[in-house]
């Protein structure tokens, strides 16, 4: 998805732009990022994200 007109786009949101990225950062302990960020993430031996997925925490 590209988002075309950002601004407008917070201003229809009407205050809740942003809620759900906080939340979700406040409950995994880092931000959502792109498909392509987190790919990047995982598959960096010994990282936060890399152990989180093969369980070993």
């Amino acid at each position: 998805m590209i988002t075309i007109d950002r601004e407008g786009l917070i201003a229809k949101a009407n205050g809740s732009y942003g809620i759900p990225e906080a939340e979700y950062e406040r409950l995994m302990g880092f931000p959502a990022t792109s498909i392509e960020d987190f790919r990047k993430k995982a598959r960096q031996p010994g990282s936060e994200l890399s152990s989180f997925i093969s369980g070993k925490t």
